[in-house]
């Protein structure tokens, strides 16, 4: 098993008009993924979909940011996510569990 490592997964939906570097797209997905090794190396990769399912359940959520290889899924009382990755490069999932 891997050391835990500082990561970040961040699932985005927008278009220009809330940031306006992304050249005038009527709306795009993309997913940012950063991670730091133990040895000091960064990872980061970006990554577009073609689009985003988000489903609720309850208090809970799953999305899917198509193609890409990324998604997350939720247990329907918030208790638990899990963050999958398959991209080309990077292949893995990890859990978050709620501490209140």
């Amino acid at each position: 098993m891997l050391p835990l490592l500082p990561i970040q997964v961040e699932f985005d939906g927008s278009n220009f008009v809330s940031f306006p570097l992304l050249d005038k797209q009527p709306f795009t997905t993309s997913v940012y993924l950063w991670a730091s090794f133990p040895n000091g190396t960064i990872y980061e990769k970006n990554v577009n979909a073609s689009e985003a399912i988000i489903i609720t359940q309850d208090n809970g959520s799953s999305g899917l940011w198509q193609d890409s290889g990324l998604r997350w899924d939720g247990s329907p009382d918030m208790m638990t996510y899990t963050v999958t990755i398959n991209t080309d490069d990077v292949k893995g999932s990890f859990q978050m569990k709620s501490v209140c």
